[in-house]
């Protein structure tokens, strides 16, 4: 979870404004970060959306068994996938979870979005054009062969979204990215 809190450090000092809040929040960077209920921040690969006076935080849903994918020439360990998470902000230090914004599929290897495939790195932002939220996200299978973005949509930056589907852009494959 280490690597969450350097990316979250990064991505939240940028974003105050406030010398003193800036400098609290890193004290508490290095030390779990709970939510308002006292639970910790299950958010993984997290992204950052500020709409409306609010911070929105998504990440992966990390939970379960860990398992070794079999087959890999590289160590692949995984948990199901949880879907994905939201919680916010108006202080980028007391944190409320908003809930699950994306929910996996279950018991449908077909589905993209199934617990037993890859979902990564979500990417909220809004369409002002459309009045719609849009995550962006990678998705793959769990071997890491399929490799695309996915889309999925709400109406409410907390979800929940609906799945659009995935894509290869330019027929390339997608694994990190931003929005």
């Amino acid at each position: 979870m280490k690597p969450l809190f350097l990316i979250f450090t990064v991505l939240s000092l940028s974003c105050l404004r406030n010398t003193a809040s800036a400098q609290t929040f890193k004290l508490a960077v290095d030390r779990k970060l709970y939510d308002t209920d006292k639970n910790v921040i299950n958010a993984h690969g997290a992204g950052i959306l500020f709409h409306n006076g609010t911070y929105y935080l998504f990440g992966e849903i990390k939970k379960g068994s860990t398992w070794l994918v079999p087959g890999q020439s590289w160590e692949d360990y995984r948990v199901p996938a949880g879907g994905i998470s939201c919680y916010a902000s108006k202080d980028l230090l007391h944190w409320h979870n908003e809930g699950i914004a994306l929910k996996p599929s279950i018991g449908m290897p077909g589905s993209d979005i199934d617990t037993g495939n890859v979902i990564e790195r979500p990417k909220v932002i809004y369409n002002k054009k459309t009045g719609k939220f849009v995550m962006w996200m990678h998705i793959d299978a769990k071997d890491y062969s399929y490799s695309q973005s996915g889309v999925a949509v709400s109406d409410n930056p907390a979800g929940p979204y609906h799945y659009i589907s995935s894509v290869k852009p330019n027929g390339q494959m997608a694994r990190y990215m931003t929005t």
